[in-house]
């Protein structure tokens, strides 16, 4: 059988982009590595050359429909053809892209769940486990600088997170973030002024418990609406035909 080979590798026809396609399949290779197949992208997806053996799993690694040419992302299929998905977006209301693939920047951002790319979201995700970390190397003793360090990450991954949903109008994870921002945001300035003043044992101890509970609190917070976000758009999934 081929064994499909998704590497980085620039278009090789004049009339395409000279951008890499992220994670396609570009050649197939037999047991020796012997190249038995190749294939050749337009930034969008659509096929423009195919040479020898085959395989589903084109553009991107996403499953192809042998007779639509419609590529399955998780949630939606996805028509490189036109460069539009075939149903509406479930995040609709905050992207305000009904159809459109990758926010329309197909060379510099991916679409692999069939969802228009949430920045908002990966941020919280970055700033949860940036908290998590953080709170983790403090507990084992790993370093005052490296749990500070991803104490701070949190924070301005936090930032990040809470400005992008708040422009955008979404109320919940606003909230969400703004709440986990504030108590995250009050336990690192707790920790950071244990680093850098002078104060008492009883102090110390008191200022790192607010920065424990301060962190903890937030990123429950942080967790909760990204949770929320995804678990809202689990019934969007379709049936891959590959499993069928």
């Amino acid at each position: 059988n081929p064994h499909p080979r998704r590497i980085r590798r620039g278009l090789t026809s004049p009339s395409e982009n000279p951008r890499p396609i992220h994670g396609s399949t570009v050649e197939l290779t037999n047991s020796s590595g012997t190249v038995t197949g190749t294939y050749v992208y337009n930034a969008w997806g659509t096929v423009t050359a195919h040479t020898g053996a085959a395989t589903p799993f084109q553009f991107a690694g996403a499953f192809t429909d042998a007779e639509t040419g419609f590529l399955y992302l998780i949630h939606r299929y996805y028509d490189p053809a036109t460069a539009l998905f075939l149903s509406v977006d479930a995040l609709v209301a905050k992207t305000l892209t009904a159809y459109g693939y990758a926010s329309n920047n197909p060379l510099n951002a991916l679409d692999p769940l069939g969802w228009d790319w949430n920045f908002g979201s990966w941020m919280g995700l970055a700033s949860a486990v940036f908290g998590i970390a953080g709170i983790v190397a403090d507990a084992t003793g790993v370093g005052l600088p490296v749990g500070l360090a991803l104490e701070g990450l949190s924070v301005a991954t936090g930032i990040a997170a809470a400005a992008y949903d708040c422009s955008n109008g979404d109320a919940f994870n606003c909230t969400m973030d703004s709440v986990g921002l504030a108590s995250g945001g009050i336990g690192f300035g707790a920790r950071l002024f244990d680093t850098v003043a002078i104060v008492s044992e009883d102090t110390s101890y008191a200022l790192r418990a607010v920065d424990s509970g301060g962190g903890a609190f937030g990123i429950s917070f942080g967790l909760a609406g990204t949770t929320a976000g995804a678990a809202s758009l689990l019934p969007s999934r379709k049936s891959c035909p590959h499993d069928q």
